[in-house]
């Protein structure tokens, strides 16, 4: 009786319960490091996503162009393109796993098989409709793609690249984290609850969550810290097995993307109607609104941490182009 472990699991966790944290608590300051404008490159029609592939390169998907110049792939250091990704519809989000990338296909409601070498196509499974973020398993072995008009998320085994099962979600699915065990979590957007399922697609519990939230990130070190873009302008953070909020950070107007980095120190959102990048420190409890010139509508959004440098890239969905930014940062500890 999935229903009846999802209802106790729920309890046990206190998960049902919103349970956010009293006003005030939690709250970042104004203040830190400050994101500094070091490049940009055209794009084509309308990016919808930026993501960093395991050798670095940036793959930037085109939601406005159809049938071909699908994904751009960009060398980061000088914004180079390097490839190209082709195919039938329009492409709105990239997830890699072990030698292999993957791109949700919005028009036509299947997931692609990338060959990150060569960009070559291998392979497509559909899905469903309007598929968006996606996540692979630890192993590789599964892909989870939102279906945002479907309420649900499916399920595909991705060495036959064939639909294993649709899982029941709130309405509008939108984005997804997973913990280092397989299961995993999507923020139902209308919803406005984050639901916790294990491997399989058995529930294992909810908690509401602030008003229509966006995209999930897991701190890599903190498996039970929860990140979200709140599209009403925060970035939050929640004890995942309670269900209770323990940071909240003003952002900008429409928070999209949330980038955050393997330690979990540092989070940054793509806003969409002030067009900037807001980046949080969730360490010493600040955040910052940081400028870029020349965005209009920031969308996508990826984010890295090098030595003592935090690196962004962000796409504008209005002026078509991939904004690199930086940061100082102090080293972790």
């Amino acid at each position: 009786m999935p229903g009846r472990r999802a209802f106790v699991a729920g309890l046990a966790g206190g998960l049902l319960a919103p349970g956010l944290a009293r006003a005030g608590t939690g709250r970042t300051q104004e203040g830190g490091p400050e994101l500094v404008p070091v490049g940009r490159v055209a794009t084509d029609l309308y990016p919808k996503s930026v993501a960093r592939a395991p050798d670095g390169r940036l793959w930037v998907c085109h939601f406005g162009r159809a049938d071909g110049d699908n994904v751009w792939v960009y060398e980061p250091e000088r914004l180079e393109r390097v490839g190209v990704v082709e195919f039938e519809g329009n492409a709105v989000e990239t997830a890699f796993g072990p030698g292999r990338a993957y791109v949700s296909n919005f028009r036509r409601g299947v997931v692609h098989a990338i060959d990150p070498r060569d960009h070559r196509v291998l392979g497509e499974v559909w899905v469903g409709p309007h598929p968006k973020s996606m996540l692979v398993s630890p192993s590789g072995h599964r892909l989870y793609a939102a279906n945002y008009s479907a309420e649900r998320v499916s399920i595909v085994d991705t060495e036959t690249l064939s639909l294993v099962r649709h899982v029941r979600t709130g309405v509008q699915p939108r984005g997804l984290a997973m913990r280092p065990d397989g299961s995993w979590y999507v923020a139902s957007f209308r919803s406005r609850r984050i639901q916790h399922y294990d491997a399989d697609g058995e529930s294992l519990g909810e908690f509401r969550s602030c008003p229509y939230p966006r995209h999930l990130q897991l701190a890599g070190s903190a498996p039970d810290a929860l990140y979200v873009t709140c599209s009403l302008g925060s970035v939050s953070a929640y004890d995942a097995t309670r269900g209770r909020r323990t940071l909240y950070a003003v952002a900008g107007g429409n928070p999209r993307t949330l980038g955050l980095s393997a330690d979990g120190r540092w989070a940054a959102s793509a806003n969409f109607r002030t067009s900037d990048v807001t980046l949080v420190d969730t360490r010493a409890m600040t955040h910052r609104a940081c400028p870029v010139p020349g965005a209009s509508r920031l969308v996508g959004l990826a984010l890295v941490v090098e030595g003592e440098k935090l690196r962004v890239w962000a796409t504008g969905w209005d002026d078509h182009q991939l904004h690199a930014l930086e940061a100082d940062v102090p080293p972790s500890v």
